[in-house]
């Protein structure tokens, strides 16, 4: 029988080899916050230890975002691609809200738990905000720049979120043990 089916499966990947790959979801790597955030973690025996007696919590809510809103796209059968900022860069905004990069055309960008974005990526955000683009931001906002500050008046006034508090809330949550902590933002929620 196993001759039967490595026929069956060699037909069918055959198949599959043929057809594009269309995922309509991006999700934003938050590339700066991870380097922003890892300088701070020294120690290495922090990492193993529980959540709330780690001295620096954000790295590891960011870690934690991603893991989780990745694994929630598979578990719900959502095709996406991971976009590092660079790529992101390279994108253009359609004039429906669309993210256009090398061929794909993404409909949705996640971005999970960025504390920190560069000057060039925050504008490309309100870009595509600015032009009717779905964006969902997961646990933490990112409310500074390495190259211009802060960056809070203006996601503020791009999103309405009141950032401080809605910071606040999101390290409550954390610190409830609470794993998930979902908000949608910019023109047309998930």
């Amino acid at each position: 029988y196993y001759g039967s089916f490595s026929d069956y499966a060699s037909r069918l990947g055959y198949a599959n080899s043929y057809g594009e790959h269309a995922a309509e979801i991006a999700v934003l790597m938050p590339t700066t916050s991870v380097f922003s955030e890892y300088a701070l973690r020294h120690e290495f025996w922090n990492c193993i230890k529980p959540f709330e007696e780690r001295p620096y919590g954000d790295l590891d809510i960011t870690e934690a975002t991603l893991h989780g809103v990745t694994n929630a796209l598979l578990a719900i059968q959502r095709d996406y691609d991971l976009i590092h900022e660079p790529s992101f860069l390279e994108a253009e905004v359609s004039e429906n809200g669309e993210l256009l990069f090398r061929g794909h055309a993404y409909k949705q960008l996640f971005i999970p738990s960025a504390l920190d974005l560069t000057g060039a990526v925050f504008d490309k955000l309100a870009e595509l905000i600015r032009a009717g683009g779905r964006v969902c931001f997961v646990n933490f906002v990112p409310a500074w720049s390495p190259d211009r500050g802060s960056l809070a008046a203006e996601m503020e006034e791009l999103t309405g979120i009141a950032l401080q508090e809605h910071e606040a809330e999101v390290r409550r949550a954390f610190a409830n043990r609470k794993d998930a902590y979902w908000k949608a933002y910019g023109s047309g929620a998930v």
